[in-house]
């Protein structure tokens, strides 16, 4: 959120390589802070040991492929959108500037609080119906965003990200309570990988159809992409009640 935001009021002073420049300095920062404050022995300054014994492979069952799925389709869905929404808010009719434009990423803010309720939800309602409520919610509020006025596509985005990061915390949980014990580090790593595969290939498709085909288009898509998670949910979910 700090990033995009940055990037959005840097580029009026800036322009837009001035804009990258300084987002890649706030990054290297950051990065240069978490090289120098990691610990790197253990407490009796020796390096921790290798652990031995079983679990050092993944055994991913059908039960893991469905929150695999809503991590890379789920997070697809909603980089394409906020990769888009910038150009979007920008252009005629909106037309506002680029540090205007990017106070719509102040919706971010929405996930912390949906993430802390998705628990909750999901121990009410159930894991499934859980996460598909989620995904079903930012599929509605990506279809927001397609109306021309600007407090209901400021509505839209504030939903889809709550939506968003609710589904996310279950899969998320979804991975780490259903896998093997010795694995579970390892099955969230692939949990990790498939979110970020589906954020770069999400995001990249996302701004080749808002390209050519606009918004309207561009939601369309990405709304297919958070109902096949669903979709994905419900079958295993008929498979786990099957078996």
């Amino acid at each position: 959120m700090l990033g995009r935001l940055g990037a959005g009021f840097a580029a009026d002073p800036l322009g837009w390589h001035g804009a990258l420049v300084a987002v890649a300095g706030v990054a290297l920062v950051c990065a240069l802070f978490t090289v120098a404050t990691l610990p790197r022995t253990t407490t009796d300054g020796h390096r921790a040991p290798a652990r031995k014994g079983r679990g050092g492979g993944v055994r991913v069952g059908f039960g893991l492929v469905a929150p695999f799925a809503v991590g890379a389709l789920a997070m697809g869905a909603f980089v394409a959108l906020y990769n888009a929404a910038g150009f979007r808010l920008a252009a005629p009719p909106i037309a506002l500037s680029p540090a205007a434009a990017s106070l719509v990423f102040l919706s971010y803010a929405m996930g912390t609080a949906s993430s802390a309720a998705a628990g909750r939800l999901a121990t009410r309602l159930g894991r499934t119906p859980a996460l598909v409520a989620a995904l079903v919610v930012t599929v509605a509020g990506s279809a927001l965003t397609a109306h021309p006025s600007l407090p209901v596509i400021a509505l839209g985005f504030a939903v889809l990200t709550a939506g968003f990061f609710a589904a996310h915390a279950i899969a998320n949980a979804w991975v780490t309570a259903d896998a093997p014990p010795p694995a579970r580090g390892r099955a969230a790593g692939v949990y990790t990988l498939c979110y970020y595969l589906g954020s770069g290939a999400g995001g990249t498709a996302g701004a080749v159809v808002y390209g050519h085909a606009g918004w309207t288009w561009l939601v369309v898509m990405t709304s297919a992409w958070l109902l096949l998670a669903a979709l994905a949910v419900l079958v295993t979910r008929r498979k786990h009640l099957a078996s």
